[in-house]
């Protein structure tokens, strides 16, 4: 098989609680990023849905492009904090599958033994992190809503010392919040803000829409929007 070239799963082997024929987006970003995680009907998805991606490369190639792009940041900030700035947890919000270079492989791609909390209010997204990561006892992943830090915060303090810094991850999902939810030039600010108030020692990790220059940005602040 070509290096990086997706697997075929098998439907009869899904997790308990997937769904294999229902397309999900968590696992068409698993397919497009390369992954192995995803079945038939999320490849069929990847494969059309992104004929007109615009750009020099365009098309599904250049979706994968720029999702491995962002991907790659990800690696580098978490891989930042986790290195120079010392932190050794993180509660990654609305996080989709953590495969791929998720925030648990790039912080002990730099630091082992750093704990992880996934959060996504997909059941199905869970149901399968869940399943790939049974066997890690340092990372867990829970179903719930970001816009409910004080649920989040609970249930995660089994895994999380919150006398220690920890690094909050919302990579990637900003721009999925309605307008309604915040002003128009920060929409995920109530939800951020309710979890870092109730959250001490938060360094909150943001990525600017824009070039690398907003990158360094993140890095020189110790900040990060997923």
């Amino acid at each position: 098989m070509r290096e990086g070239q997706p697997t075929m799963k098998d439907p009869g082997h899904a997790p308990a609680g997937v769904n294999p024929m229902i397309p999900n987006t968590a696992r068409i970003m698993d397919y497009l990023l390369g992954g192995t995680e995803h079945y038939a009907p999320d490849r069929a998805i990847g494969d059309n849905a992104f004929v007109n991606w615009p750009g020099e490369t365009g098309g599904i190639e250049g979706v994968r492009v720029d999702l491995h792009a962002a991907r790659d940041a990800l690696g580098r900030i978490v891989g930042h904090l986790a290195g120079e700035c010392g932190i050794r947890q993180f509660l990654d919000l609305a996080s989709g599958l953590p495969t791929m270079g998720n925030t648990h492989l790039a912080a002990r791609a730099v630091a082992p033994g750093c704990r992880v909390v996934y959060v996504d209010s997909n059941p199905s997204v869970v149901a399968h992190g869940q399943y790939l990561l049974a066997s890690d006892p340092d990372t867990v992943f829970l179903e719930a809503d970001f816009n409910d830090p004080k649920d989040i915060l609970t249930r995660a303090a089994t895994t999380l010392d919150y006398s220690q810094p920890v690094g909050l991850v919302l990579f990637g999902v900003l721009h999925f919040v309605d307008d309604a939810d915040g002003p128009p030039a920060d929409p995920g600010r109530p939800a951020r803000r309710g979890a870092l108030r109730q959250l001490p020692g938060a360094v909150p990790l943001r990525q600017r829409r824009g070039g690398h220059g907003d990158e360094r940005d993140a890095h020189r602040n110790g900040q990060a929007d997923r």
